[in-house]
């Protein structure tokens, strides 16, 4: 049987830290995908990572590898510091490559968003 084990809200931005942060660059990748591999939580649970700080990451956007762009989305999602068309946008950018990892919080992220979007009537 299959045990879906909630998302602790503590440990993401722990590893947002890690990722961001870190002078070792393989820690900084290992945090980056596990974070794309993290199940999401809602909206309303508390992050303590600024706004500011995912906007500073938005810009180096092109940047970033598969990983790092789906952690990037992610947190992008839980601050609301882009709109959903625009984190729909990216996210099926991102999908359609085919390079990301597979079985991420990027595919979950996406049926979010379509679920927000026919709620809202777009």
């Amino acid at each position: 049987m299959l045990r879906i084990i909630p998302v602790n809200t503590i440990c993401l931005p722990l590893l947002f830290r890690k990722w961001r942060e870190s002078a070792n660059g393989a820690i900084r990748g290992q945090a980056a995908l596990a974070l794309a591999h993290q199940p999401l939580a809602t909206r309303k649970d508390i992050l303590w990572v600024s706004r500011g700080e995912v906007n500073n990451l938005l810009h180096s956007y092109g940047y970033l590898n598969d990983a790092e762009k789906i952690a990037a989305l992610v947190f992008a999602w839980y601050l609301q510091a882009l709109d959903d068309v625009e984190l729909r946008r990216r996210a099926h950018e991102l999908l359609k490559s085919g390079r990301g990892p597979s079985d991420t919080a990027l595919e979950e992220l996406v049926k979010k968003l379509e679920v927000d979007t026919v709620s809202l009537g777009e």
